[in-house]
């Protein structure tokens, strides 16, 4: 494969300015070599990574990829250094040996991952289930510091590389079904899911996310590949590479890849004999109860979902967790008190107005408190702790803003679904559709209002749909009454609130 010097030159240029930028944030420190042999080993990596696999579309479409791609780098070290180094390393917060309230458990694991690799993983083999539910991401983390080099920048590097993996495999997947109505010139918006704002926050810290992206695109580009092969030549990759994506969304999330079982199986109903679909079933439900009685227990992992039967709690925690965390509790108790799924037919009947309002909270608040924000001093010293909560919310606003943008289009593609009646069977948006609601529906039972975290691992698959359904600016004219009703919305919430 010849790859074409234009895009060597860009590359290049886009390298140079990266490693002037590390060099600006003070990210060379240290082991001056190793840092800058991995970072170049990455960066040109993930470059060739692009070039190949984006050999069908234009040059001009590779040099796009790499243009966004190199911006969701820069955007990844300025999150790592402002949003989390700057507030956390000069504290004494950026690892920290138990799970505090000030801090996220990915303080903990970031502890824990470095220990391990300080002492040796079979003198501490017992911290790999030292939390719940944990023992993927801190393997993760143990594996990099041992590897590569004890450094988080190469945690955020990591993560980068996954992020892109991940959406060259949904990319491959699209590809596959391209003989469906779907317009090419929609598929440059792509690489854009790579900077999704609250997406981004967690590719640059130690986190469970990135991996579960990664587990799940490969899933996603596994059935597509599937339902778009002969019978008789994709027995072998169902076996293989659906047990992989499985393994790796059950040793990070082990809920999660039970999650996945399902929309996975309804999707290959068709392609497979019902003893296949027994049998395998059965195998990989084998495979998840080990890992998870391996890593927590069955029994600790069944106890800890037992409150979900008693509906009152379900309430009640909702409520506090809204109290705690917000200044505008009347409104979201409101909503809490309504939506909450406190008995079955509620949790049944308001099943897609809370999916709308889980994917789009904290609207109408998407507005930071500004006033709040430079009233306080010593942000990364005294008022630190404020400050790092400050930024994770900053991302979460800024992707909810997109979402409400595009929900239109996400509503038009849903309904045009169950309406279309001559759909095919390997459509890769109805695949994206299926696996969005297997997902979310019980997330927004389990984690409604509260949970926003879990938001991340469908972001990138509510983006995408919105983007397979997208056909031009138009849908701006046709839905400015709901932008026009959208902004005022905003205007007044923010104003009564901060005002």
């Amino acid at each position: 494969m010849t790859i074409n010097k234009k895009y060597i030159y860009i590359t290049y240029v886009l390298y140079v300015l990266l490693v002037l930028i590390l060099l600006l944030l003070d990210f060379l420190q240290g082991d001056l070599t190793n840092i800058l042999f991995t970072f170049s080993l990455f960066y040109f990596f993930c470059a060739f990574l692009i070039y190949k696999y984006n050999k069908e579309e234009h040059l001009n479409i590779k040099i796009k990829w790499i243009v966004v791609f190199s911006i969701k780098v820069l955007l990844s070290l300025l999150i790592l250094k402002i949003f989390w180094l700057l507030p956390l390393e000069k504290n004494g917060y950026l690892r920290t040996d138990y799970q505090d309230s000030l801090t996220t458990d990915s303080n903990y694991y970031d502890y824990i991952g470095l220990e391990i690799s300080k002492h040796g993983l079979f003198q501490s083999f017992g911290l790999l289930f030292s939390t719940w539910l944990s023992f993927g991401i801190i393997f993760y983390i143990y594996f990099i510091y041992t590897f590569i080099g004890q450094n988080i920048l190469f945690i955020t590097l990591t993560n980068v590389l996954l992020s892109l993996s991940s959406l060259i495999f949904i990319r491959l997947s699209i590809f596959k079904n391209l003989n469906e109505n779907i317009n090419k010139n929609i598929l440059i918006f792509i690489p854009f899911i790579l900077i999704i704002p609250y997406v981004s926050y967690y590719d640059s810290i130690p986190g469970k996310e990135p991996l579960c992206l990664f587990g799940l695109s490969y899933l996603i580009y596994s059935i597509s590949s599937i339902l778009n092969s002969p019978k008789k030549s994709f027995l072998f990759t169902y076996l293989f590479n659906i047990l992989f994506s499985i393994i790796i969304l059950s040793i990070v999330r082990p809920n999660f890849g039970i999650l996945c079982l399902f929309p996975t199986f309804f999707l290959l109903r068709k392609r497979l004999n019902l003893f296949t679909i027994i049998f395998t079933f059965i195998f990989f439900s084998l495979i998840v109860y080990v890992a998870v009685d391996l890593i927590i227990g069955v029994n600790n992992f069944i106890d800890s979902y037992s409150y979900l039967t008693n509906s009152t709690e379900i309430k009640d925690g909702v409520q506090l967790s809204i109290e705690k965390t917000s200044s505008d509790g009347g409104i979201k108790n409101f909503i809490a008190n309504t939506f909450a799924p406190s008995g079955v037919f509620q949790t049944i009947f308001f099943t897609p107005i809370r999916i709308i309002i889980w994917l789009v909270l904290p609207f109408p608040f998407i507005i930071p408190n500004y006033f709040d924000f430079f009233s306080h001093k010593d942000l990364f010293g005294a008022n630190w702790n404020y400050f790092f909560r400050f930024s994770e919310q900053l991302m979460r606003m800024l992707s909810s803003l997109f979402i409400v943008l595009l929900l239109p289009l996400f509503i038009n593609a849903c309904i045009m679904f169950f309406k279309n009646k001559q759909k095919t069977e390997n459509s890769i948006q109805r695949t994206f559709l299926i696996f969005f609601f297997s997902i979310i529906i019980p997330l927004t039972i389990t984690n409604f209002v509260d949970g926003g975290r879990y938001r991340v691992i469908v972001e990138p698959l509510y983006f995408l749909i919105c983007i397979l359904q997208f056909k031009n600016f138009n849908f701006i004219r046709y839905y400015f009454l709901y932008y026009v009703f959208i902004f005022c919305i905003i205007l007044f919430s923010n104003v009564l609130v901060y005002v």
